[in-house]
């Protein structure tokens, strides 16, 4: 017997049902009516619940695994890098200890052997990491750690001068990363400078417009205006330039991006006005 079916027996006008218990009422009518229904919602939702944990687990799971792949290729590339690093300002032999005797030959100072400078040559240099960096970038590209992976083997592709290597690892990771993500900022940002490098500047400024247009990449936004500016520059469309590089004053004023902007636009002003007829 419903709560409904109870309250109609009494004859006191006083315990009526009021509207509250009659809408509770025929709500509860409904579910009883309904309740496979009901029942098959709830078991949704609850798979839907346990599918949204897995994914999580799952997720989270790659991202470790991604990221403890990339450290052990990171960790020998900055090793070697370092290591050139160390070799082009060599530190000073340790000064001699004036109170020890020299003719004490009891401790000998362990010194290592000193740091080689770089070749020059890609594969003599960073051939033994770069397969590694792409096998992450491969591996995990819809992950922060695939992407990382790719803007340090391209960032090396492009310190030695080949642009073309440099696009096609980050063509493995920036389409498969979030606008919202720092990664897809620094990659689209990269990835610009190598097409420019290749002299592509259209394709360039098209992905530093990405990075623009991504407001989670905002600290990025200054270099990306001024990288459009320069290229097109190249590309003989000097209002464009201009447009960048005062975007990039107004908007980002406090920038080494904007320092830099101002000086362009000063030399394109100067070259705008000398090429201006004199009246008369």
């Amino acid at each position: 017997m419903s709560i409904l079916d109870k309250t109609r027996k009494s004859k006191d006008p006083l315990k009526q049902p009021d509207m509250f218990v009659s809408t509770v009422d025929r709500g509860w009518s409904v579910v009883e009516r309904n309740s496979k229904i009901v029942t098959t919602l709830v078991a949704l939702l609850f798979l839907g619940a346990i599918v949204y944990v897995s994914m999580d687990f799952l997720n989270r799971r790659a991202d470790r695994k991604g990221s403890e792949d990339l450290y052990k290729v990171e960790a020998q590339y900055l090793k070697l890098k370092d290591g050139f690093e160390k070799a082009k300002t060599p530190e000073p032999p340790p000064a001699k200890d004036p109170t020890k005797d020299p003719k004490d030959k009891t401790e000998t100072a362990k010194t290592e052997p000193p740091a080689q400078p770089a070749s020059g040559d890609l594969q003599k240099d960073y051939g033994s990491v770069l397969p590694g960096l792409e096998q992450v970038a491969d591996k995990h590209a819809g992950q922060s750690a695939g992407a990382q992976a790719a803007v340090i083997a391209a960032d090396l592709y492009l310190e030695y001068k080949d642009p073309d290597k440099a696009v096609a690892v980050l063509d493995k990771v920036v389409t498969k990363q979030s606008s919202n993500d720092l990664m897809y900022g620094v990659a689209h940002l990269l990835r610009g400078s190598a097409l420019a490098a290749k002299g592509d500047c259209n394709q360039a400024v098209s992905d530093w417009q990405k990075v623009v247009d991504s407001k989670n990449n905002k600290f990025l936004h200054p270099d990306a205006l001024l990288k459009s500016g320069v290229c097109y520059e190249t590309l003989k469309q000097s209002e464009k330039a201009m447009e960048m590089y005062k975007k990039v004053t107004q908007d980002h004023a406090d920038t080494q991006a904007a320092q830099a902007a101002k000086t362009y636009l000063r030399a394109m002003e100067t070259t705008a006005n000398s090429a201006q007829p004199n009246a008369g």
